[in-house]
């Protein structure tokens, strides 16, 4: 599954990048599974591109990366999505989403960027949930679940939740 890009990069950092693509892969198959058409209904969105580049900084950031974890996410997107939609191209979606929300900022619609910042935020905290600073393996029970909620248009659960996508949007008028 990950055979073909280990070899540029190096071991420790493989290994990070393989249990960051689990907890993805986790979250995106649990949503298939449950309800595969309101899955194709949130699936592109810039939230999704968002909580993608949130979960891994972060994610790289607790794993002792945090000077550099910009780099580690433009590094390793790629390797880290390429296995989480198997026969799809779920790093295609992400890239789509950010080259969008240049158009959209270039034509006013501030929405999607809102979305992105949103799906950051989220991913971040989720991050913060799985990886404990310095360490790949949690210390607790506790499992990043809002991708898969968001995917499954469930109530989100973090510090700042402000509910299902309809109730987000509520808030922006």
């Amino acid at each position: 599954m990950f055979g073909v890009l280990t070899k540029y990069f190096s071991k420790g950092d493989r290994e990070n990048a393989i249990v960051i693509s689990k907890v993805l892969w986790r979250q995106v198959m649990s949503a298939m599974e449950s309800d595969i058409d309101v899955f194709n209904k949130f699936i592109q969105t810039p939230f999704v591109a968002g909580y993608t580049y949130g979960f891994i900084r972060i994610g790289f950031s607790n794993m002792g990366y945090a000077e550099k974890s910009e780099k580690m996410y433009d590094r390793w997107l790629t390797f880290i999505t390429m296995p989480v939609i198997k026969n799809e191209k779920f790093t295609e979606i992400i890239r789509n989403e950010v080259k969008n929300l240049e158009y959209s900022k270039s034509a006013g619609n501030d929405e999607p960027v809102f979305m992105f910042s949103k799906g950051a935020s989220v991913g971040a905290f989720d991050a913060g949930i799985e990886f404990f600073i310095g360490k790949v393996e949690p210390e607790s029970k506790e499992e990043a679940k809002n991708l898969e909620r968001y995917l499954t248009d469930q109530r989100l659960d973090w510090e700042d939740n402000i509910g299902t996508l309809e109730e987000w949007r509520k808030t922006m008028e």
